[in-house]
């Protein structure tokens, strides 16, 4: 019986605490809020395929010769991606068509990232009094952060009419915040801010800040169903979600719009009680698999794919021929 009332209290402390920091947030995220965006199914699945190029060889994602999510964004040159400690891989690289630059981190896929994800302690984030983010995440994108902010810089001085998409699926979604603060201080504009199963990043100043000062034109989190990795790590550990949810139901024919705001709507995700691993793995029912899978890397390495201004060349030489 004493052990009950503990976790009674206990459980009254934190939905307390939940009510003082919305009190105390939600006034100064409002006036920040884009209550003007719309969400689109259609644009949001097209991003997820990025998400999913990110799990595979980067030797291949730097050729874009991954397979079937490649063939969905063929324009894509001046692609690199990277690997490093904590199991750490991401790429970029810009699509003509669409005129995005894309920068995307990879989702957990071996022991060491779960390792990492169960970090629950907080690195101080000194851009902004009180922040701190998950130890793990930050360790995760810190491995290979230089390369990908060269590699941001780079395409941006290259494309500079360009959009930037920042996104990410589980562990990526949750590495995707900290990516935007670091293309946002280089006076680069975040357009769109997709992520899709990401975990909770950091604590509510943070995430109070983050939409403050990145300010992405659009942005969404979105969810399916019952996964589990969205409600981790926990509220009790003082950490926040950032915004926008939109919740998809368990054969995701539908989703949900929720409440705007840093406070977690209780009638999405966090309504239930119930966790899904499965609900984490089948986002818009995409099964396809890479060419050649995820390998772990113990040390930094950089692919570069063929640019553009050589494909450029390369179509020069044919039409020289065929004249």
């Amino acid at each position: 019986m004493k052990h009950l009332f503990v976790l009674l209290f206990l459980f009254c402390v934190s939905y307390a605490e939940k009510g003082f920091i919305e009190q105390l947030f939600e006034k100064a995220f409002k006036h920040k809020s884009n209550e003007n965006q719309i969400y689109s199914h259609s644009l949001a699945q097209q991003f997820f395929h990025y998400t999913k190029i990110a799990v595979c060889h980067p030797e291949e994602i730097a050729n874009w010769d991954c397979g079937y999510y490649c063939q969905q964004h063929p324009d894509m040159v001046d692609v690199q991606a990277f690997a490093g400690n904590y199991s750490s891989q991401a790429y970029c690289g810009y699509n003509p068509k669409e005129n995005y630059i894309v920068l995307v981190y990879r989702s957990t896929q071996d022991l060491t990232n779960w390792i990492n994800n169960v970090k629950f302690f907080k690195q101080e984030f000194g851009d902004c009094k009180d922040c701190a983010v998950h130890l793990g995440f930050w360790e995760t994108y810190t491995a290979i952060s230089n390369e990908m902010i060269n590699c941001t810089k780079t395409l941006r001085q290259k494309y500079p009419k360009s959009k930037v998409l920042i996104t990410g699926h589980s562990l990526g979604g949750a590495i995707a915040a900290l990516m935007a603060v670091d293309v946002t201080r280089l006076g680069i504009q975040v357009d769109n801010f997709f992520t899709y199963g990401a975990p909770r990043v950091g604590n509510i100043e943070f995430a109070t800040w983050f939409i403050n000062y990145v300010i992405p034109k659009e942005y969404w989190r979105v969810t399916h169903n019952a996964d589990t990795v969205v409600h981790t790590p926990p509220m009790n550990f003082y950490y926040s979600h950032l915004p926008q949810e939109v919740w998809y139901n368990e054969e995701n024919t539908s989703f949900k719009l929720c409440q705007q705001g840093l406070v977690e709507d209780d009638t999405c995700s966090n309504s239930l009680w119930w966790y899904s691993i499965s609900d984490h793995t089948s986002y818009f029912n995409e099964f396809q698999e890479c060419k050649t899978p995820f390998v772990h890397h113990n040390e930094t390495m950089h692919f570069i794919g063929r640019q553009s201004d050589q494909q450029n060349n390369y179509a020069n030489l044919i039409e020289q021929q065929i004249e």
